[in-house]
C-alpha cells in the first residue's frame, strides 16, 4: 500500500512537514497551521525542499523532543511548552530561509478591500490582538510576527501562521475565539478560529501603517504619522533591515510616501479595531 503523503506547510519560503507521535498534539498543530497548508497537488508524492519536523515523546517520564531532518533542536516538559518551541523554531527558520528574498517585518498584517494594513510596533504593543480584532470585524489575516515585504514590487507576502495571543489578548477577543473553547490552553490561535485569511504566498499592496500602543484603561487616541516616522518604524521593526542596505532604506522610504500612517493608543481593542476599520483602506 502506498503511504499517504503528509501535509506540507509553508511559512514565507520555509516549507515543512510535521509528525507528532502524540496524535492529539499532531491534530492541534495541524489545525493551528491549517492556513499555511499548501495545496495537495504541490509537491504531491514528495517533500522536495520541505524540512521534516518530528515531535517525539517516547515515554511519560521523558520530555517532548523536536527533531528537524533527524537533528534534535530542543526539548520541553509539556505539550504546550513544546508547541511554543515548535512555533519559535518555525518562525526563526522562515525568517532565515526568506531573508534574502524579502524584507521581513516584525509586524502583523491584514487585508481589507484588497489593500494591506501593516501593524508594526514593539513587543507587547498589541499588534497581534489588534490584527485578530480586525479579522473578527471582516478583514482577512495576512500574518503575525513575521510579515514578508517584496522589495521589487513593494507588496506584502501573506504568511498566515497561527497567532500568539496572551491571556489578555484572548480575553479581549473571547467572543471571536469561542469556537476554540476546547483549546483555551493551547499556545497558538488558528486564523480559521477567528475569520478569513489570505493564502500563503499571496501578495497584497500595503496602504496603511498602524503603530499600536496598548495602555490598559487608556481612552482611544489617534494621531497621524509623518513619512519619516513611518519609514523609521518599518526600518526599526524588521528582522533584516541591515541586510538590505541602501535598497532597504529606499524601500521603507517609498512605502512611507505611498502609505497613510497612524499611531493608535488604546485600552479597548474593539475601539482600536473600529477606528482602523473606519479609515476605509
Amino acid at each position: 500500500m502506498t503511504a499517504r503523503p503528509r501535509p506540507r506547510f509553508r511559512c514565507l519560503e520555509y516549507r515543512f512537514t510535521v509528525e507528532a507521535r502524540d496524535a492529539a498534539l499532531q491534530e492541534r498543530i495541524a489545525y493551528a497551521y491549517s492556513a499555511c497548508r499548501e495545496p495537495s497537488h504541490i509537491g504531491a508524492g514528495e517533500d522536495g525542499d520541505a524540512a521534516t519536523i518530528v515531535i517525539r515523546n517516547e515515554a511519560a517520564c521523558r520530555p517532548y523532543c523536536i527533531d528537524v531532518d533527524g537533528r534534535t533542536i530542543g526539548s520541553a516538559p509539556t505539550a504546550d511548552d513544546v508547541v511554543e518551541l515548535f512555533a519559535w523554531y518555525v518562525n526563526r527558520a522562515s525568517v532565515e530561509r526568506s531573508g534574502d528574498r524579502y524584507l521581513i517585518l516584525h509586524a502583523a498584517a491584514v487585508a481589507t478591500g484588497g489593500r494591506g494594513v501593516v501593524i508594526a510596533g514593539a513587543s507587547g504593543s498589541g499588534k497581534s490582538t489588534l490584527a485578530a480584532a480586525l479579522v473578527a470585524r471582516g478583514a482577512s489575516y495576512l500574518g503575525d510576527e513575521a510579515t514578508g515585504l517584496d522589495p521589487e514590487r513593494r507588496v506584502l507576502v501573506s504568511n498566515p501562521k497561527p497567532l500568539g495571543l496572551d491571556a489578555a489578548g484572548r480575553s479581549a477577543l473571547s467572543s471571536s475565539v469561542a469556537a476554540t473553547k476546547d483549546r483555551d490552553s493551547f499556545p497558538l490561535v488558528a486564523p480559521a478560529a477567528i475569520g478569513a485569511w489570505v493564502p500563503a504566498g499571496t501578495t497584497v499592496t500595503p496602504a496603511l501603517v498602524v503603530q499600536p500602543e496598548f495602555e490598559r484603561e487608556s481612552s482611544l487616541e489617534v494621531s497621524d504619522l509623518r513619512e519619516i516616522d513611518i519609514a523609521g518604524l518599518l526600518a526599526d521593526q524588521s528582522f533584516n533591515f541591515a541586510k538590505w542596505g541602501a535598497q532597504g532604506l529606499e524601500l521603507v522610504a517609498a512605502l512611507a510616501r505611498e502609505c497613510h500612517g497612524i499611531r493608535v493608543v488604546f485600552g479597548d481593542v474593539s475601539d482600536a479595531g473600529a477606528c482602523v476599520e473606519a479609515l476605509g483602506v
